[in-house]
């Protein structure tokens, strides 16, 4: 089980990077994942990267953090009023492994 100190901290790991569009240090969280529909960290990027162009002032607000078992919901909302949901499976080397994003 993954314990509130680490969850949090994943999470804010993940936000901090997004908001100064540091798309390195954010992939450096990612796994490829084979059976996904954006595989690697060249294709992920590349994906981030056209959304960062699109919104150079994107930034998250991070409203909560769930946690069970090895994975973790981050609760967020941008500055256009969307609430987003992001299920990430973490692996055994503190990497995520799967995410599937909700939003509204």
């Amino acid at each position: 089980m993954l314990d509130e100190q680490f969850s949090t901290q994943f999470a804010e790991d993940l936000i901090f990077p997004w908001n100064q569009q540091d798309l390195d240090k954010k992939l450096s969280q990612v796994l490829g994942n084979k059976t996904g529909t954006l595989q690697g960290k060249s294709n992920l990027k590349a994906h981030f990267d056209k959304g960062l162009q699109a919104y150079p002032q994107f930034n998250f607000e991070l409203l909560d953090v769930l946690r069970i078992m090895h994975s973790i919901v981050l609760y967020k909302i941008n500055p256009k009023g969307t609430k987003t949901a992001e299920y990430m499976e973490i692996g055994s080397t503190d990497k995520i492994v799967k995410v599937v994003a909700n939003s509204s």
